[in-house]
Order: structure tokens, then sequence, then C-alpha cells
């Protein structure tokens, strides 16, 4: 298994990953806990280290995708590399974040799928979700507007390029959806001037007085 943001398999390569060196006893090296001994004091342990650690560095560059790679391969050791790439994984953004809730408040349980299995999924949604970062009212209300915009393809490139930004707000993201609206209704009044509200009304006042029946004094006349 390849890591690839595109399959969006970080959990799945995460835990094989850690299963297999795990199995070769190579875990201090990865998770940093085992340091390079000093190699004026210590050559020989230092020379073991580089090389184990080397070993798991390839280990790993050989199990990432051409794109991770571009980004994996400048790291030195085998520690450095796993941490680059858990955080690129893990802090996809606030718009990954949102989607991942969505998935799993769309999910529903069906008599053809355990539910044990069910939930799991659930399980891993969140837990990939939280790792993001803490879910705070704030997000939360950006998950509701952004739930309510559905598929709408008016608003969902703008909405995941804002999405994109740092500090983004719920506030932010209210104000352009209702400029979105605003400029959408003006464009439309441009393209279909007789859409306009205050000229329907005025058609309307002038086709009702237009059909309006005359009644004439026949004192005046």
């Amino acid at each position: 298994m390849l890591l690839s943001k595109a399959s969006s398999n970080w959990e799945e390569w995460r835990r094989r990953i850690t299963l297999i060196v795990d199995q070769r006893q190579f875990s201090d090296y990865l998770d940093g806990s085992l340091p390079c001994p000093d190699d004026l004091a210590h050559p020989d342990e230092a020379a073991i280290w580089t090389k184990n650690d080397k070993a798991l560095h390839a280990f790993l560059l050989q199990h990432i995708s051409d794109l991770e790679w571009d980004f994996a391969a400048k790291f030195t050791t085998s520690h450095t590399v796993y941490e680059a790439l858990r955080l690129s994984h893990e802090n996809l953004g606030l718009h990954v974040q949102i989607h991942l809730l969505q998935q799993a408040m769309n999910t529903r349980f069906s008599d053809s799928v355990p539910y044990s299995q069910t939930l799991s999924h659930i399980d891993r949604l969140h837990d990939r979700s939280i790792k993001m970062g803490k879910m705070d009212d704030d997000k939360l209300r950006i998950g509701l507007y952004i739930n309510v915009l559905g598929h709408n393809p008016r608003f969902q490139s703008i909405i995941n390029d804002m999405l994109d930004t740092p500090g983004i707000t719920a506030a932010d993201v209210r104000n352009k959806i209702l400029r979105k609206e605003q400029f959408a209704r003006y464009s439309q009044t441009q393209t279909n001037p007789g859409t306009a509200p205050g000229l329907v009304a005025l058609a309307a006042t002038s086709t009702s007085n237009a059909n309006r029946t005359r009644f004439f004094c026949t004192v005046c006349c």
C-alpha cells in the first residue's frame, strides 16, 4: 500500500506500517524515543543506529506515492519522515474536517451491514476529524452552513477556498454566502430587467390601470 492524499488512506497506511515496524523492533526509531548515540563517545553504537535508521527511512519512502516522496524525501531520519507525513495527513484543514463530519452524519445503519461495522466506520471518521483540531462552536456553525448548501455549484468553489484560509470564522462564511446571493440576484436583474421587483410591480400596476373600466359623469359631459 502506497500512502497518498488522493486515496485518503493515512489511517490504513499508518496502522500497517506501525505493525510491521513493531514486528521488526524498530518502533523506537520511528517514534523518536531512541536518539542517536554520540558518535565521538560511542562510535560503534552510533554507526549501528545510523545503519538501522537508514534502513527504516528507506522502508518508509518505499511505501509512499511519488507526490509524497517529493515532500518527505528531504527529511533525513525515519522519525522526521514519519512525523512530517503524519502532520501533513492529519492536518488537512477545516474543509476536510467538516467533510468527515458530514460523512459521519450521513451514515445510516443497514440490515445488510453489521451494526458494529457501521459504528466502527463512524468512530474512524470521528477520530480522524478530532486529530485535525478541536471542533469548537464556531467550527460547528460553519459545518451547519456548509451542510445546508449541499452540492450547490454556485457556492461550493468559493466556500472550499474560504475553508482553506487560516482563521476563517462562521461570520466570514455567512457573509460570503449572503454576498454571493446578492450578486446572483443582481446578475439576474441585469440579464432579465423585466424580472426586477420594482419593474414587476410597476408593470402589474400599469396593466391593472389599463384594464380598469372608466365611468363618465353625464352631468359633466
